[in-house]
């Protein structure tokens, strides 16, 4: 019981207090900030879709010459039609 009463506690207690409130405080930012930080990124994100998308599309209007393409007809063969035998 001795060795109890020699221990100076207010240290410990002001460690422990300093680190409740920097948890308390970045829970607080947390809410605050998430949900513009999550704003911010979806609308940067959509920016980025959208011009990689109007690129690919400019690219394939570029290459698409319908005029230039000749049509192909596939010959298969004669049609055949059969007769029934009852």
């Amino acid at each position: 019981m001795f060795i109890f009463g020699l221990i100076n506690y207010t240290p410990l207690m002001k460690i422990v207090f300093i680190l409740v409130a920097i948890f308390f405080l970045l829970k607080l930012l947390t809410k605050q900030v998430a949900p513009l930080l999550l704003i911010y990124l979806s609308k940067k994100l959509s920016k980025k879709f959208n011009e990689q998308f109007q690129q690919h599309s400019n690219q394939n209007n570029a290459n698409n010459n319908f005029d230039e393409i000749e049509v192909k007809e596939d010959v298969v063969g004669e049609y055949v039609d059969f007769e029934e035998i009852d």
